[in-house]
């Protein structure tokens, strides 16, 4: 039973029971757990991923926090790139894990080897069951690669929707999908951010109800043919319909005018010039949209560009002909590029025994790594430069190929030898140029689309490093928003940082004092932020695979192990038939303050967030009221409902 009308005292019977369980006086749909909160005390996390199923390496690009099984519990989604996804059931409710689930899919070989960008989790044909819609690369728009749109059924058994949507985008380079209702018709809309490349620019479709999809091709006038990389859409001069802030190299700001968009980013006061993910939020209490942005290096696909000199290891080798040796990064590994005397001749390296490819290992190996000693097994095997080290110290570089190349080498079966003591290496190590840290942005916004720079004055501007991603959630559930940001480093990864908000929208960062530790490991790439076990506690999940070859790193999974104040979460839910709840505004008013969130995609860099909307109350015990307005304009209000607890609201027409 689901609240509708203007007004409404609701009286709420306390729910022991999952989410699906529920009670009510027949105005609101109640359900979660009944933990008593308190004033919050020193906040303090564990990393959890590996005892809750979700640890372990991986090249991860993009996942989602989304309920794909309709049981009330934020799942998980990893795409990975060039591997399959993988899909987490979340079972968490009564001391459980998360569950590898294997969905059935006639063509999943087919989803599987696809190289998994961005991707959505939403109802996107209003059936009641969400849908997933997965970005494709395509080789830099040089080899088909449809986009995805998967029917869940409320379960881990998909349908492919994908051909007769009309959203296959077959060459686009798909960087974020973001869903959004721009014409106020009360059916998703999709805006494909792609990479532009060989023509191949974003895409604008309009829902046309279920599964299909028309594009828009001039845009509404939105500029598509630019290099978008993500984005978000949000009320930001509180007229009732959704305007865009799209990043790039900078951050630019759209006027939504009755479904066309006018490019106002001259007159907002918003001065980005970097490539920045942003995220929304009110963080000082006004009401109001303001954004919060971490900037980053343009590029940092280290291995896929198309001239491989981002990075590359440097070995010096002794003797008349070989001069030297440099390891560069390319598609598909790491070449060794032999500077000899008269020549010059790039191959692809493999060390060690083990034939193994640096791609695959740290970015720095002392010369006694086991991994570089012991002759490799040579019968047969692909070109390439081969270089190990025995156990007597004596290194070795045999280069499989055919044709002479000029030097004092000896030639031997189609090889080429260099048997002179290497008693130069000491270790590999990655060179770089170095990169300059990017400073990271808060702009508060004035509900008119202008922005006020508060990036000093908030004190989120006081460290600067290669961000990736952020995501804002009251952490400590004092009231107030608070931000964690992902680093994530050219050659090493970057300490992540927590910043706590006072409440007037200044920040601390506090990461070390709470129990964030430096991931060495990987690079950062993504985070999201979810009550994940619906216990009003916010868990924080961080991906550390950065996407792009050599980094490899872990899934971190925080989970506090103290009991912050007292919580709300609301869920606006989309029933068969419904509109769609894109672009509706949360009102809750507590202890003398309102707080507000805004119901959009959740889209993050690579990253989608719970749907979930969660409130911290800090030591208030009385909700006043929560007022949902819908995108059309009509409103309903709860009055006075517990805390602690899950509401439920719907849009029923």
């Amino acid at each position: 039973m689901y609240l509708s009308g203007s007004l409404c005292a609701l009286s709420i019977v306390a729910a022991p029971a999952p989410p699906s369980a529920s009670a009510g006086s027949g105005c609101g749909v109640v359900s979660g757990r009944t933990d008593v909160g308190g004033p919050a005390p020193a906040l303090r996390y564990e990393n959890v991923a590996d005892s809750l199923g979700v640890g372990g390496d991986a090249r991860a690009w993009g996942f989602s926090l989304r309920d794909i099984d309709a049981d009330g519990m934020p799942d998980l989604y990893l795409g990975h790139h060039e591997s399959s996804p993988r899909f987490f059931r979340n079972d968490l409710l009564g001391g459980g894990v998360f569950v590898e689930e294997h969905p059935s899919l006639p063509n999943w070989d087919d989803f599987a080897g696809a190289d998994q960008h961005s991707v959505s989790i939403l109802d996107a044909d209003a059936d009641g069951c969400v849908d997933l819609y997965q970005c494709v690369g395509s080789a830099r728009g040089g080899r088909p690669g449809d986009n995805w749109l998967l029917s869940f059924q409320c379960g881990f058994d998909p349908i492919d929707l994908s051909a007769d949507s009309g959203l296959l985008d077959p060459y686009g380079r798909g960087r974020t999908p973001l869903w959004l209702d721009f014409d106020l018709d009360g059916i998703a809309d999709l805006l494909l951010l792609n990479a532009l490349s060989a023509g191949n620019r974003s895409r604008l479709f309009r829902g046309l109800g279920g599964a299909n999809f028309e594009e828009i091709v001039d845009g509404a006038g939105l500029p598509l043919d630019w290099h978008w990389v993500s984005g978000l859409a949000a009320d930001l001069d509180e007229d009732g319909d959704s305007d865009l802030v799209l990043t790039a190299t900078g951050v630019w700001l759209f006027r939504n005018e009755g479904g066309l968009f006018t490019d106002v980013t001259a007159a907002s006061g918003i001065n980005i010039v970097t490539q920045t993910d942003v995220a929304m939020g009110d963080v000082n209490g006004d009401g109001f949209v303001d954004l919060v942005g971490a900037s980053f290096a343009a590029s940092t696909d280290l291995i896929g560009q198309p001239v491989p000199e981002e990075l590359k290891y440097e070995l010096r080798l002794n003797g008349p002909a070989l001069k030297g040796a440099r390891f560069l990064c390319d598609s598909d590994s790491i070449w060794l590029n032999l500077v000899m005397l008269y020549a010059e001749r790039p191959e692809v390296v493999w060390l060690g025994s083990g034939s193994v490819n640096p791609a695959e290992l740290p970015l720095s190996l002392s010369a006694d790594d086991p991994v570089l000693l012991g002759e490799p097994d040579l019968i047969g095997v692909a070109p390439g430069a081969f270089l190990w080290r025995e156990p007597t110290g004596h290194w070795n570089l045999r280069v499989a190929g055919e044709g002479e190349v000029p030097g004092s080498f000896e030639r031997s079966g189609g090889w080429l030898r260099f048997d002179s003591p290497i008693d130069s290496i000491e270790t590999f190590e990655l060179e770089i140029d170095a990169v300059t840290a990017r400073p990271n942005h808060l702009y508060r916004g004035n509900g008119d689309l202008t922005f006020s720079d508060a990036s000093f004055s908030s004190g989120f501007r006081d460290r600067q490093l290669q961000s990736r991603d952020l995501a804002l959630g009251d952490l400590d559930n004092d009231g107030d928003l608070d931000i964690f940001v992902v680093n994530g480093g050219i050659v090493e990864n970057l300490p992540d940082g927590l910043y706590l908000n006072d409440g007037s929208g200044r920040f601390r960062e506090v990461s070390d004092g709470v129990g964030i530790p430096f991931q060495p490991r990987g690079s950062g790439e993504s985070v999201g932020i979810s009550d994940l076990d619906r216990d009003g506690r916010l868990e924080i999940l961080v991906l550390n695979g950065g996407g792009f070859r050599p980094f490899v790193g872990p899934q971190d999974l925080f989970r506090a192990t103290t009991r912050p104040g007292r919580w709300l979460l609301i869920a606006l839910d989309q029933e068969a038939g419904d509109p769609t709840p894109l672009g509706s505004r949360v009102d809750l008013y507590a202890g003398g303050r309102r707080q507000v969130r805004w119901y959009d995609a959740g889209q993050g860099n690579r990253s989608q967030q719970d749907a979930f909307l969660h409130f911290g109350l800090g030591s208030a015990t009385i909700i006043d009221s929560v007022v949902v307005t819908w995108p059309d304009g009509s409103s309903v209000r709860s009055i006075a409902p517990e805390t602690d607890r899950t509401i439920h609201f719907s849009n029923n027409p």
